[in-house]
């Protein structure tokens, strides 16, 4: 039984390489077997641990590993016989290090604590199956429960989860621009150990709990924190792959059905069925039991992890609430001297109106409550940021600004942003225009003179006003004067069902409400890069034909020919050559009955769409691993200068304890490292374009 999607061989390579690099080679062991032979019981993963892969049998021994370490000491290591054997040593210890960790695997509490390691840290599901295949349902009350330890434990990797590791210096530099320097240190603490509960988090980061208000303001950080879905509660019902509550719900439903024959409307109203109960599990990781002490109907916030103040503890925490204020106004001077006004700070913070922020006010942290990052919050920052940079590559930087605006005024009407949804929250022109930030010049990405002949304010001579100037930017956004049939899918912005419209300053009738389409813009950044690449390793004529293809469909050589301008010789090689690599594919068409004549067929070239984006992302995650390996063998080259940089009386002063050709081989690893960094971050941008973004 199949429990998850189908994995390519580059991607389980780069989520080898992610947790090599994190949890080292026992994990990175345990980790391969699980992704390569997919779900496996402790027993089966023991067994496979046990036997040695070929790595281990290279027969290399220190003598050569030795040796082969010597040529690669570095420039000027000659000048030094210490640090030249110093060096290979090293080498040859890093070298045979990894040779062992190929070494058969066979302590079986060496595994479970690897199992234990990789579940806190989230990247490995776990589950328990009877004999038939179905679910144990674990009693959450009844911990002790004899039941509870029936049937077998299976363990499996996710993919998906490990990916984004690769982004958590992002998630810690975001969550330090949205509540300051306390955020940035919740992030990092809740990174490190994967899962934590509250009480926990709030003690190691205020000294145990000694440091009073430093604990109060940790407090209200995690609670703002997990109020706009930056953390997430950690339930039981995250633990098990999806996929295998969907088999386990749907064969228990069919079980179910006795004596009745199955039919088409039987399964029709069981995958329904089972559909709405895994959208009210996951509504419960996030408010919990409605019935419950927590829940709406008992009292509660409706917030799993957030518990409404009394009256009486309100009012006597007054001082705590004057701590929370003076912290907020503190985190919003920051923000406001780093460029950005009060407004878009609200709007940034999440719900940009005084109720949500006086039914924050009423909430508090529960210290029991086990927290873990999400990540599809933070991912949307990034979202915003590859959708704002491409805005300023097609129009200007104003046009940027008033995008990035509309982004967030559409962000602060929904509940938990993510990075999958479609389309924003409903915004509208009344609204642009009263929560603009004074610093962003309407008139600087307009043309003076086309709003001087049109719009409002050309028959009076007047001067447009800000609603009309927002209008105008709504509607070069959401392409008014297009009227083709493809121009939906062109749409940055889209209006809002039953909205009125109004006139703009260029002249242009618009509607008052709109939102934004993520779906849009983040395919025509994924067909742009498409072309990048195609045009880089095929050339201008082969991006001609696929831009073609892409607009028309399926065609024949001939109108390719035509259309494209290009011999026919040179469209039948390009489009071959694209075929091979799977960008381009072949649609056979019958002229007569006799369909198995291949002369009788008119062959068509069309694009796939799933094709050609899990190629392009096959080829960035194979980019991605390489990055990693170089990385990582750079730093073994230098792995004796990087151990003695590490040191406690060299870091004090590196320039007078190194010589002067280990400072230059340290700057040269440091410039080499840094540009791996920045290709890395390149290519993870790209690689989060195309496997995250809707579209």
């Amino acid at each position: 039984m199949i429990s998850s999607p189908m994995h390519s061989r580059d991607k389980i390579k780069l989520c080898e390489d992610i947790i090599r690099d994190h949890f080292g080679p026992t994990a990175h062991r345990v980790a391969c077997t699980l992704l390569e032979r997919g779900r496996l019981s402790l027993r089966e993963l023991q067994r496979f641990l046990a036997t040695t892969t070929t790595v281990a049998t290279a027969g290399l021994t220190t003598a050569d590993l030795l040796a082969h370490a010597g040529g690669s000491g570095g420039e000027g290591a000659s000048t030094s016989a210490a640090g030249l054997a110093a060096a290979q040593t090293a080498a040859a210890q890093a070298t045979l290090a990894s040779i062992s960790a190929s070494s058969p695997l066979k302590s079986k509490r060496l595994i479970q604590q690897t199992l234990l390691v990789l579940i806190q840290h989230n990247v490995c599901w776990h589950v328990r199956l009877d004999r038939e295949g179905f679910i144990f349902e674990t009693d959450t009350d009844d911990l002790e429960k004899e039941s509870n330890y029936e049937g077998t434990e299976y363990f499996e990797i996710n993919p998906d989860a490990v990916l984004p590791r690769l982004r958590f210096g992002r998630y810690i530099e975001t969550a330090q621009e949205e509540f300051g320097e306390e955020g940035g240190a919740v992030a990092r603490e809740v990174l490190l150990n994967g899962k934590l509960k509250a009480s926990d988090i709030i003690d190691r980061l205020s000294e145990n709990g000694h440091d009073r208000r430093r604990a109060d303001e940790i407090s209200l950080v995690l609670r703002d924190m997990l109020y706009k879905a930056y953390l997430q509660p950690s339930v039981l019902s995250q633990q098990t792959n999806p996929r295998d509550k969907e088999i386990g719900w749907s064969q228990r439903e069919r079980q179910a059905i006795k004596g009745a024959k199955l039919s088409t409307g039987t399964d029709r109203e069981i995958v329904e069925t089972v559909k709405n109960r895994m959208a009210r599990e996951e509504q419960q990781a996030w408010e919990g039991d409605a019935m419950g002490a927590g829940g709406i109907f008992g009292g509660g916030s409706g917030r799993l992890g957030l518990l409404r103040r009394d009256a009486k503890r309100s009012k006597s925490g007054s001082s705590r609430k004057g701590a929370s204020s003076s912290s907020s106004a503190s985190s919003k001077k920051r923000k406001v001297d780093s460029g950005k006004s009060a407004t878009s700070e609200k709007l940034l913070r999440g719900r940009g109106t005084d109720e949500g922020d006086a039914e924050r006010e009423n909430l508090e942290i529960d210290p029991d409550i086990f927290l873990r990052l999400h990540y599809p919050r933070f991912d949307v920052h990034l979202r915003d940021l590859i959708m704002c940079q491409a805005i300023r590559s097609k129009f200007n930087e104003t046009c940027s600004e008033v995008f990035q605006l509309m982004i967030q005024i559409g962000e602060a009407k929904e509940e938990r942003p993510s990075v999958g949804d479609h389309q924003s929250g409903i915004f509208s022109l009344s609204e642009l225009s009263g929560q603009t930030a004074s610093s962003i010049q309407l008139w600087k990405g307009l043309d003076k003179e086309s709003l001087k002949e049109s719009g409002p304010a050309a028959g009076g001579g007047g001067k447009a006003s800000r609603y009309d100037l927002f209008a105008e930017y709504a509607a070069i956004f959401s392409q008014t004067d297009d009227l083709s049939h493809t121009s939906m899918e062109s749409k940055f912005i889209q209006p809002a069902p039953g909205s009125t419209t109004t006139l703009s300053a260029g002249g242009s009738r618009v509607a008052q409400k709109f939102v934004v389409k993520y779906d849009n813009t983040a395919k025509r950044l994924k067909r742009a890069l498409l072309k990048d690449v195609v045009q880089n390793q095929y050339g201008s004529m082969a991006t001609r034909i696929l831009s073609i293809l892409l607009d028309k469909g399926k065609l024949e050589e001939t109108h390719i020919h035509k259309l494209a301008l290009i011999t026919i010789g040179e469209v039948r090689d390009l489009c071959a050559r694209m075929f091979a690599a799977g960008l381009l594919s072949l649609q056979e068409v019958p002229k007569s009955n006799d369909r198995s004549n291949v002369s009788r067929m008119v062959l068509l070239w069309f694009v796939d769409e799933s094709k050609w984006r899990s190629w392009l992302l096959d080829h960035l995650h194979k980019t991605q691993s390489r990055l990693l390996q170089r990385r990582r063998e750079e730093e073994r080259r230098q792995a004796a200068l990087l151990s003695k940089t590490q040191r406690s009386d060299v870091k004090m002063n590196v320039q007078e304890f190194l010589a002067d050709y280990e400072r230059e081989q340290l700057e040269k690893l440091n410039n080499t490292l840094a540009l791996i960094v920045v290709a890395q971050l390149r290519i993870d941008e790209n690689s989060f374009l195309l496997a995250d973004l809707p579209g």
